[in-house]
C-alpha cells in the first residue's frame, strides 16, 4: 500500500544481523529486548538489508549518513543503497564526510536535503524517478 509519499534514513543501522555481539549498537538493540529473546532472530527482523524487498516501491528512500559516525558505520547505509540499487528502488544516498552519527558540522546541508526530499514527493508530489539501468 501507499502509506508514505516519502521517507528518510539518518545514521540508521540496516545490518544488526551482521554485527557480533560486543558491537554498541547490537548492544543497544539488547536493551529493547525481552531478557529471553533470540538476539540473532530478532537482529534479522530489524535488518532492513536482509529483507529490502519487502519495502514498499511507491516509497522513495533518502538515505544520510556521516562518514565519521562511530555508533552506526557508514557502511549500513552503503549497503542499504547496494542492496536498493540492485532492486531498482528509488532512493538517494548521501554520505557526509566525517559527520558523525547526528551530522554534527553537516547538520545544515543534510536538512537542506531531507527539505528538497520531502518537498518534491510529498508537497510537490512528483513522480518517482526512474530506476534500473538506462542511458549511454
Amino acid at each position: 500500500t501507499e502509506t508514505f509519499k516519502a521517507a528518510v534514513t539518518v545514521g540508521a543501522p540496516t545490518m544488526f544481523h551482521t554485527l557480533p555481539d560486543d558491537d554498541y549498537i547490537f548492544k543497544k538493540m539488547g536493551e529493547f529486548l525481552p531478557s529471553d529473546a533470540d538476539f540473532k532472530k530478532e537482529a534479522e527482523k530489524r535488518s532492513v538489508v536482509a529483507w529490502v524487498d519487502k519495502l514498499p516501491r511507491t516509497t522513495p528512500l533518502l538515505v544520510l549518513h556521516g562518514t565519521g559516525d562511530r555508533r552506526v558505520g557508514p557502511e549500513h547505509s552503503l549497503h542499504l543503497g547496494l542492496a536498493l540499487q540492485k532492486k531498482h528502488f528509488p532512493y538517494k544516498l548521501v554520505m557526509f564526510e566525517n559527520a558523525d552519527h547526528i551530522l554534527s558540522g553537516r547538520r545544515r546541508e543534510g536538512d537542506v536535503e531531507i527539505r528538497n526530499w520531502v518537498d518534491t514527493y510529498v508537497k510537490n508530489r512528483a513522480p518517482l524517478p526512474k530506476t534500473g539501468p538506462h542511458g549511454a
